[in-house]
């Protein structure tokens, strides 16, 4: 890999992590590692109005991340990419190895 391409796939990574880093939208993907579900139980879950649950849910499958479908009148929403369910299951592990007494921090 030339120098320039690794570059460019770490831009790449770059704007993932930055649109990861968000707790609203990282919220809103562990909520949807339970499963498909509306923008209403989403929003009930993390305690957001559905209008900002919904712009969030926007940015994430404008990145590919998450899928929509209708169902009637209700948006369903789900997590479309295998790697990002990885991902986060992965996150969540490392965060559970860790002892309830360390809890994990920036300066980590």
């Amino acid at each position: 890999m030339t120098l320039e391409n690794l570059h460019n796939r770490a831009d790449e990574a770059s704007v993932l992590l930055k649109l990861l880093s968000g707790h609203h939208r990282l919220t809103l993907l562990v909520a949807l590692l339970d499963g498909e579900t509306s923008v209403r139980r989403l929003a009930e879950n993390v305690k957001k109005p559905e209008t900002g649950v919904s712009q969030q849910l926007a940015l994430l499958r404008s990145a590919g991340l998450v899928s929509k479908r209708r169902d009637g009148q209700r948006r369903l929403y789900s997590i479309s990419n295998p790697a990002a369910e990885g991902l986060m299951q992965a996150a969540l592990a490392m965060q559970f190895e860790r002892t309830e007494n360390e809890p994990m921090t920036l300066s980590d």
